[in-house]
């Protein structure tokens, strides 16, 4: 089985990720992080990244007989792309390579919060950049979720999509709740 987390930034991909590997045994491929990138000055980061989200689609594929949970994936920098300028289109040739893969993936989960609950969210980020990051491109929030579903189904299949809520009645939905319906889903 083959599994895809997508998401917001700090919606719990990575709680969701440690769990299917801690709990159930699957092999965990991290999603890329420029950051690590020692000389990064120079480098298409939009580039970088569909190359590292497509080696992990391949790696994923690679391990027969394994469950395989993968943190993002291409989805995330076409939707990124999108968002920051929408002039950005990708041609229906880049779409059918792009699949290649793709279409192994078993689900395609992504851990959905909408927009106006997301703001309120945000307030109680640790990590201060990524607070600033939000205030400073609110519009840029507000299409990125819209952009990677459409993606996602697209590269996945809609039938491969699955959306569950983190967030309800002004609080996040208890991480246990959450491995719940992620279980109800995986191995029903």
């Amino acid at each position: 089985m083959r599994v895809i987390f997508e998401g917001l930034w700090a919606v719990g991909k990575t709680t969701c990720c440690e769990y299917l590997r801690d709990k159930h045994g699957f092999y965990f491929l991290e999603e890329p992080d420029h950051k690590k990138i020692e000389n990064i000055e120079g480098v298409d980061l939009d580039n970088w990244y569909k190359q590292k989200h497509l080696q992990n689609i391949n790696l994923s594929l690679s391990l027969k007989n394994e469950h395989v949970v993968v943190e993002r994936s291409v989805s995330s920098t076409l939707a990124y792309a999108q968002s920051h300028d929408n002039s950005y289109k990708v041609s229906d040739l880049d779409v059918e390579l792009l699949r290649n893969g793709h279409q192994e993936i078993d689900f395609c989960i992504i851990l959905h919060i909408n927009y106006n609950d997301y703001l309120n969210y945000k307030d109680n980020f640790e990590n201060h950049h990524l607070k600033e990051f939000i205030d400073q491109n609110r519009e840029f929030i507000r299409s990125y979720e819209d952009n990677l579903i459409n993606f996602c189904k697209l590269l996945f299949g809609e039938d491969k999509v699955y959306l569950i809520d983190v967030f309800d009645k002004n609080k996040l939905i208890p991480k246990e709740i959450i491995f719940s319906k992620i279980n109800n889903l995986l191995f029903k």
